[in-house]
């Protein structure tokens, strides 16, 4: 573990080294903020202006692409521990100028850079996915292309009739909390945006709940050194309803419609939803 010093400014005496780059410390760094339901760590640095980048990515983990070696789509190289607390992680750098400054060529250097480094944290990945879910009740007025659609009757749906009736919809957001495997989840997650569920998913009946995609933040790296990422997926139900049913405001209810061939029209396709939460990939 380094030791602390008391600098202001940097003098030229390197406090340490992370992967041949040398750093100075600043008096004041590896203080830490504690709450009832987190801690955060900071530290501060100067290094040499040309090493900056290089060392921020130390600091926060970077993946490194090596044609030559056998993982052909790379490694990932973990972000540094807070010292004497192992279980905090560098996630966030800032770097400004700091020192005398030149103009090369167009291009302003400084002696140095000032570079802060912020700790969270850190995720012990066990496989398990944590996720949280959230409900709001809401509701919605609905207007749909009818095209050359008609009622179980045979009568011929105008093309825009307005559903007058307000609709009740939930809306449901679930969130997984630290999934490593995101570009594999990607492409499972655009296969299923704007599909409704074939069989009974998350408590919710067949054909009521609405896939509309998901988003993804980076959240953490891993202890492993793998990226980790928090992904919300949301979804809205129509309660007792199926999304492939019209309101016909002659009878009043909810009812399926046919096209010329006297076929049920199915106005979303049906999606198997099963591992879209958790799962592998």
């Amino acid at each position: 573990m380094p030791t602390f010093s008391n600098k202001s400014t940097p003098n030229g005496n390197p406090d340490g080294s992370l992967e041949g780059i040398s750093y100075e410390e600043k008096f004041g760094s590896g203080s830490f903020d504690l709450s009832e339901d987190t801690i955060t760590g900071k530290r501060m640095f100067w290094v040499s202006w040309g090493n900056r980048v290089k060392f921020s990515k130390i600091l926060t983990g970077y993946k490194q692409t090596d044609a030559s070696s056998d993982n052909p789509n790379g490694y990932s190289i973990k972000g540094q521990d807070f010292p004497g607390m192992e279980n905090l992680i560098c996630t966030k750098v800032h770097s400004e100028p700091f020192g005398k400054s030149r103009n090369n060529g167009g291009n302003p250097e400084y002696e140095w850079a000032f570079i802060t480094a912020l700790y969270t944290p850190k995720i012990i990945y066990d496989g398990d996915v944590k996720a949280s879910q959230q409900i709001d009740f809401e509701s919605e007025f609905f207007e749909f292309d009818r095209f050359s659609l008609f009622w179980g009757d045979g009568t011929p749906i105008a093309e825009k009739t307005q559903q007058r009736k307000l609709m009740p919809i939930i809306t449901h957001t679930f969130t997984e909390n630290y999934y490593p495997n995101l570009l594999q989840k990607k492409d499972y997650i655009n296969s299923a945006v704007g599909l409704i569920n074939a069989t009974e998913y998350q408590n919710v009946e067949a054909e009521n709940l609405l896939y509309l995609g998901a988003t993804a933040d980076r959240q953490f790296t891993v202890d492993d050194g793998r990226l980790a990422w928090k992904v919300t997926h949301k979804f809205k139900e129509r309660p007792n309803e199926s999304w492939n049913k019209v309101f016909n405001p002659e009878s009043g209810l909810f009812e399926s419609v046919y096209d010329s061939a006297g076929s049920v029209y199915l106005i979303y396709q049906l999606g198997d939803f099963s591992n879209l939460i958790g799962g592998n990939y």
